[in-house]
């Protein structure tokens, strides 16, 4: 099942009592935990802000990620951008999400889908309100992802050197200047790819905050922004399209070829991000969890008792303190029986009276 989700500001969310940036609408069913970490994948800086002209400039975020929950593997296709100003006239933007299993992505790969029409929405102008269900993602003929690097004026060769990094594992950081469209130099690298790789690629086409614990490999990162200056770091392959890139380094042919892997195994349960409480309201709650019931009070006491650990104490002084604890209860409930059972003496009536007074004052008869 493929879930939806649509995080934006507006005067009203989906949830009740919800407004500003929120969910607006998500597809029927979409677990609680789910829906609260697709909307923690909306997190956009705006390089220019809105109403300036220059705010046209601002980068489209397309992203593929993976997320591990429960045991399973998830796959992230995010779509956040600006949307120019709310309802209280500020800065306001719009992130559209899906979140797939394996079974469910389709061999054109993460990147070609951000190419379908009408497939992400740019603008939401609707009441909140439930998605219906997708089973599949559309399919349809595909312009040819090609030629990207060389519209550019960079050799098409950099496409397979990003490419085979994703069978070494080393990480890309593309600077581009605003007004750049990273993406298709992104899908022309997955293209290269065989088709059992291509969702192995974790990208995003305008870098900025993730959630904790989410890998990105793929970078379009903005040259001026705090993430560039972070670029010289470690051993990533950095590529400035603001100066010429001259030709990609040589292949070692001699080399045996690499032998394409599958995705790694999700992770276990002490590998994975600890996630908030579910929240109640309009999501579905898909896991509940169930509560042990408290020991009732009218439990036998032995019972209770033989629930207590006993580490460090021998089993016959064990047995011994529950015996002692036994007679005293048989005690106690003996003493509070026979109080219970006893018969109260009546007080004297008035009969008694009488009858003390003829034997004093038989005179007065």
């Amino acid at each position: 099942m493929i879930h939806e989700l649509v995080f934006t500001s507006v005067p009203e969310g989906l949830r009740p009592g919800s407004q500003g940036f929120c969910t607006v609408a998500h597809s029927l069913g979409i677990p609680s935990n789910l829906a609260m970490r697709l909307e923690t994948f909306s997190a956009y800086r705006h390089l220019f802000q809105p109403p300036s002209p220059s705010a046209a400039r601002n980068p489209v975020m397309c992203m593929h990620l993976t997320l591990n929950l429960s045991g399973k593997r998830y796959h992230v296709l995010s779509r956040v951008a600006d949307a120019g100003l709310d309802y209280t006239q500020r800065t306001n933007k719009i992130g559209h999400h899906f979140l797939f299993e394996d079974d469910d992505c389709p061999e054109t790969g993460p990147a070609a889908l951000f190419f379908v029409p009408s497939l992400f929405l740019d603008a939401w102008k609707r009441r909140p309100g439930i998605l219906p269900t997708r089973a599949t993602f559309p399919s349809v003929d595909l312009p040819p992802l090609s030629g990207a690097w060389e519209r550019l004026g960079f050799d098409r060769n950099w496409a397979t050197a990003v490419a085979e990094t994703v069978l070494t594992g080393q990480p890309v950081s593309v600077l581009f200047e605003p007004g750049t469209n990273v993406l298709p130099l992104f899908a022309e690298a997955m293209a290269r790819l065989p088709v059992d790789q291509r969702w192995r690629a974790t990208f995003s086409s305008y870098y900025n905050k993730l959630p904790p614990g989410v890998v990105c490999q793929w970078k379009g990162i903005a040259l001026g922004s705090p993430e560039a200056a972070e670029t010289g770091a470690g051993d990533a392959l950095v590529l400035d399209l603001s100066r010429p890139l001259g030709k990609p380094p040589a292949r070692n042919i001699a080399a045996p070829p690499r032998k394409a892997t599958a995705l790694p195994p999700p992770p276990t349960a002490s590998q994975e991000v600890l996630l908030e409480p579910d929240m109640e309201g309009i999501y579905e709650i898909s896991d509940p969890i169930e509560l042990q019931p408290k020991a009732s009070l009218a439990a036998p006491m032995f019972e209770r008792l033989s629930s207590v650990p006993t580490s460090g104490i021998s089993p016959s002084l064990a047995a011994v303190l529950l015996l002692v604890v036994f007679l005293l209860g048989c005690a106690v409930g003996a003493l509070t029986t026979a109080r219970w059972f006893s018969p109260k003496p009546e007080p004297p009536g008035n009969s008694f009276l009488l009858d003390c007074i003829d034997l004093l004052l038989p005179e007065m008869k």
